[in-house]
């Protein structure tokens, strides 16, 4: 009497396709979470940008935003009054910067630039835009 089954080699071969196509799906759902991630925080820089920069016309207070090398601080006086993190993919290219948000509407236009290890780069350009607000610009770069 003969007994069926697989063989050893057969139910290696299976494990090894099953583990492959399992770490591919965790590989790619990982890339979008960190993409998301990214998309976020220039989505709430963005608001915050707005957010302080009404707040500086309507109480006639200067503020300070700080770009260093792993958050971007917003700062009424002495203390930062929030602080927004970078994903964990995105790092800020070159030095510290900072930029004064007042009812003035007085900034250079400048460019902030941040390098994904996704493979991107993305580009900020601040400047005046219509109604006296600063407008942030991304360009994506893949």
């Amino acid at each position: 009497m003969q007994l069926k089954g697989f063989t050893l080699l057969e139910t290696s071969l299976v494990l090894l396709v099953s583990c492959f196509i399992f770490w591919l799906g965790f590989t790619l759902d990982q890339q979008t979470v960190e993409a998301l991630r990214e998309e976020n925080f220039f989505r709430e820089l963005r608001a915050e940008w707005a957010g302080q920069f009404y707040r500086a016309i309507q109480k006639n207070y200067p503020v300070n935003v700080i770009f260093l090398e792993d958050h971007v601080s917003f700062f009424q006086g002495d203390k930062p009054e929030k602080v927004i993190k970078y994903p964990r993919t995105l790092k800020h290219v070159g030095p510290p910067r900072q930029y004064l948000l007042s009812g003035t509407l007085a900034v250079h236009p400048q460019t902030e630039t941040f390098r994904s290890t996704l493979g991107k780069n993305y580009s900020l350009r601040f400047q005046l835009g219509y109604g006296g607000q600063y407008r942030i610009v991304e360009k994506k770069h893949a």
